[in-house]
């Protein structure tokens, strides 16, 4: 009987980790973006008028935001670029020649998205900590079931990107970059989703991540969280982690049937 192999999981990770601080682009990406849109939102907060009801200031709310979305973005750009790398280095079909599972595959950036997820957070909260005084820590362990329920979410949109380029190939891979912000519009990161059209609010209303946002909100405005808004994230998180995950299998073994190498061509 086989097994996923932890080997060849870490085999994979270290490739990507070993590169991560090697290439001055993959530098430049987890941390310039990121900065640049946290001190952007955080300028924008300064605008707003102080709440002092508020548990967590209301000026904070956009940089909150950011930064939380940059978990999403973390989670969906990792697994889409990741996946990209291979094509454009002609390796994908080498890759899964090997004996490589698929899954273990997924498994793999999955833990790696972890790992570059947490270098941004900290980052991120660091600076938003010395520039605008804002704590993320105010969230004490709810941090860890936000970042979560947001990395899954993010890990869903990411695998979106993969199948859609196991089946259209490499003339679709900006989608992965567009993904992330696209579906922001709808989730109320920097906002509350009622003052969207009727219609993105009924999109809005079906997202885990605009529950998980209605509970950081919720949280930031009354010093209590809405386990309740938690709740619904997760099982809207697991029924489309889910679905993603089967249809991914299902484009990827399309894909192989046809031949992976076709991806590779430009």
């Amino acid at each position: 009987m086989n097994f996923l192999s932890p080997q060849r999981i870490w085999a994979v990770m270290i490739r990507h980790i070993l590169l991560q601080f090697r290439d001055a682009y993959r530098i430049f990406d987890i941390t310039f973006w990121p900065l640049l849109d946290i001190t952007l939102w955080g300028f924008v907060g300064s605008l707003i008028e102080p709440s002092p009801s508020s548990f967590i200031p209301l000026v904070f709310l956009p940089v909150l935001g950011a930064i939380f979305w940059q978990i999403v973005i973390r989670g969906s750009v990792e697994i889409a670029v990741n996946f990209m790398e291979e094509i454009w280095s002609k390796n994908l079909s080498n890759l899964f020649s090997s004996p490589l599972w698929f899954s273990e595959w997924v498994i793999a950036l999955m833990l790696l998205s972890i790992f570059r997820m947490a270098m941004v957070f900290i980052l991120s909260s660091i600076v938003i900590w010395f520039a605008f005084g804002c704590n993320v820590l105010l969230f004490g362990w709810w941090l860890l079931p936000i970042a979560f329920l947001l990395l899954v979410s993010g890990w869903s949109l990411g695998f979106i990107s993969v199948a859609m380029i196991l089946r259209w190939g490499q003339r679709v891979q900006t989608f992965s970059w567009a993904i992330g912000w696209a579906f922001a519009a709808f989730c109320g990161v920097f906002y509350s989703i009622d003052v969207l059209p009727k219609w993105m609010q009924v999109i809005g209303n079906s997202l885990p991540m605009t529950y998980t946002f209605k509970a950081i909100h919720a949280y930031a405005a009354t010093g209590t969280m809405a386990t309740d808004f938690l709740l619904t994230s997760l099982w809207l998180n697991i029924l489309y982690f889910a679905v993603i995950v089967l249809f991914l299998l299902f484009m990827f073994r399309k894909a192989t049937a046809i031949g992976l190498a076709r991806l590779e061509v430009d």
